[in-house]
C-alpha cells in the first residue's frame, strides 16, 4: 500500500483480496449472476453475516464466537431459518421472505 503498486488480478486472487477473477467481457453476465445469488438468499442471515464481520475486529475470539454462535441460533429458529431447514428435507428450493 505504501508504494501504491497495482496488483494484478491473479496477484489479488493468489493474495485472497478477490474471491474471483473472470475475463472482462464475461465481468457484467458474472456480477449478475452472482447478485441474483445473494438477492435469492434469505436477507436476515445476509444482515447478520455483515453485522458479525463489522463487529469482529472490536471483539475478542471468545466474545466474537459466543456472539456468533447466538446469531446463528436466532437465524435458525426465524422464519428464513426454518424455511431453509423445511426446503432441505422436502428436496426443494427455498423461498426466503
Amino acid at each position: 500500500m505504501l508504494t501504491n503498486r497495482r496488483l494484478s488480478a491473479p496477484e489479488a486472487l493468489q493474495w485472497g483480496l478477490v474471491t474471483e477473477v473472470v475475463p472482462a467481457d464475461e465481468l457484467s453476465t458474472r456480477a449478475d449472476a452472482l447478485a441474483a445469488e445473494m438477492a435469492s438468499a434469505a436477507g436476515a442471515s445476509n444482515a447478520a453475516v455483515k453485522r458479525l464481520l463489522l463487529m469482529s475486529s472490536g471483539n475478542g475470539l471468545e466474545e466474537q464466537m459466543e456472539i456468533e454462535g447466538r446469531t446463528i441460533a436466532a437465524c435458525a429458529d426465524g422464519p428464513d431459518g426454518r424455511e431453509g431447514i423445511d426446503a432441505f428435507l422436502n428436496k426443494r428450493a427455498p423461498k426466503f421472505a
